[in-house]
């Protein structure tokens, strides 16, 4: 694909951003914004892609519930992220364990970081799997059911695997703390 002169001077004539020299993309990001407002940001990013996956994965394979939870998780296992696997699931009441290993973020580290979950930035896309699924019909007021992904156990911290615990919870707008 080749840019439109237009867009090229657009992309060429940008400012550059004032990062250090030695940025690394999202680290300096997460430096510069403060980690919990760069999850919330991550977490909605990751949220509306899969939703968005989810719906697109329903209507071209005509996957429903868990079937295209596993869909959904497997897509995201060959991305490179790590390997997940749907421990439990109760889509009515809004729950599902996910398991990830090995994790890039926690390979990335080459050593263990202790009491710092690093793979929270998957949390909001596990959460948008969940809520894709269309599965959680309805919370106590009859209200389409809310949910929120948590990184509950990280193999940064010693572990053999991470664990994330999607449950009923605030709106998306609210990402978890990560600390």
């Amino acid at each position: 694909m080749t840019l439109s002169r237009r867009a090229r001077s657009t992309y060429e004539n940008r400012p550059e951003p004032d990062l250090p020299e030695d940025a690394d993309g999202p680290a300096a990001l997460e430096a510069s914004i403060g980690r919990q407002k760069y999850a919330e940001f991550v977490y909605r990013a990751g949220y509306r892609s899969a939703r968005y996956r989810c719906e697109k994965a329903a209507k071209r394979h005509g996957l429903t519930g868990v079937a295209l939870f596993k869909h959904c998780l497997e897509r995201l296992s060959r991305s490179g992220w790590g390997r997940f696997e749907l421990v439990e699931t109760d889509f009515a009441r809004g729950h599902a364990d996910i398991r990830l290993t090995p994790s890039t973020f926690v390979l990335a580290q080459a050593q263990s970081c202790a009491a710092t979950k690093v793979c929270y930035l998957l949390s909001g896309w596990l959460d948008g799997v969940m809520r894709g699924v269309g599965e959680p019909q309805q919370g106590v007021d009859g209200a389409p059911l809310k949910t929120l992904c948590c990184e509950t156990q990280c193999a940064a911290d010693g572990h053999s695997h991470c664990v994330f615990a999607v449950r009923p919870g605030p709106s998306v707008a609210q990402a978890p703390r990560t600390e």
